[in-house]
């Protein structure tokens, strides 16, 4: 297996409200020389939403349950306004107990670019299997 493998779209959808819902991007990575992978789940977020960080969970805990490995989540805030920080975190505490304190992270400028780079190298890839499957050619 190559270090960087593009999964397909996961599309889940609410139990309760029978939305569907797409992860924009997944990708299954492997540290060099490694048998264990991991996966990065990349979110682009071009509006703002109040419970934001509550989906972001629901996505890794179905994630996580289908891939059973590590998954580290990302999202890139893409939208103008509000101006403000954005919520990383979604949390479920009592006064006694602390029981869930998921985190996500917003990536600095370098890493966005590196982030949009592998969705656009993606997007060839897929349009080039597209095309070889269109002229019959494998």
């Amino acid at each position: 297996m190559h270090s960087i493998q593009f999964l397909p779209q996961e599309v889940f959808t609410d139990v309760t409200s029978g939305e569907k819902k797409e992860i924009d991007l997944l990708a299954q990575c492997r540290f060099e020389q490694q048998d264990t992978c991991f996966l990065i789940h990349v979110e682009n977020q071009s509006y703002t939403e109040t419970a934001f960080a509550k989906r972001m969970f629901k996505y890794f805990a179905r994630l996580y349950e289908k891939y059973d490995c590590a998954i580290y989540p990302v999202v890139i805030f893409s939208f103008d306004e509000p101006k403000r920080a954005e919520s990383t975190n979604h949390s479920v505490r009592f006064p006694d107990l602390n029981v869930l304190d998921f985190n996500f992270k917003e990536p600095i400028p370098l890493i966005i670019f590196v982030l949009q780079s592998l969705s656009l190298l993606r997007t060839a890839n897929d349009k080039l299997r597209l095309s070889s499957t269109f002229y019959g050619k494998k």
